[in-house]
Order: structure tokens, then sequence, then C-alpha cells
């Protein structure tokens, strides 16, 4: 299996509504994870220079890795993610 971390940043607009609501996002990030075929291993919010860590298992890395914007899109309700130079829509995946 090929284990995957990824680190991502919100954009303001998310952390706030998600200060203003906060609830538990692991099911959902679990759910669009497990439809892509992989396996939720962690998965935590952070401070510093990003807002959470997954660390997930699968045999298909590129069917995952797709379903990080389109399912995160699903389960944020927009894509709640900052884009940067070296990693688009705020990603920076370990393989």
């Amino acid at each position: 299996m090929i284990r995957l971390v990824t680190r991502g940043r919100f954009t303001h607009a998310y952390v706030k509504a998600l200060l203003g609501a906060p609830e538990d996002r692991e099911p959902a990030v679990r759910k669009v994870i497990e439809a892509a075929g992989g396996k939720v291993i962690s998965f935590y919010m952070t401070t510093g220079d990003t807002d959470f860590l997954l660390i997930s298992e699968t045999n298909e890395a590129e069917a995952v890795i797709a379903a990080h914007d389109v399912g995160f899109t699903a389960v944020f309700g927009e894509n709640p993610l900052q884009g940067s130079d070296n990693a688009p829509h705020g990603f920076n995946l370990a393989v």
C-alpha cells in the first residue's frame, strides 16, 4: 500500500465559519478517502504553516489525490484550501 501524507491550509473564510460553528470533519474526510478506495490512518487539525494533516493509505494514489479536490469541496461546502506556488489548492503531498 502507498501511504500519503497530505497537509493543507484553509481559507480565512472557512476558518471563520469553522470557529463560528465547530464540528468534527474527520468522518466526512474519511468518507471522501474511502470512496476513492483509500483508508484514513490519521486526521489532525494543526497549527503553524498548515491547518490539517491527513495520513491515508491506498493502492491507487492517483484516485485519492484526485478525490481531494472534488471531495473536499463537497465536505467543506466550498474548496476551503488555499493555493500556493508549490502546491495547487493548498496541498503538499508526500508519497
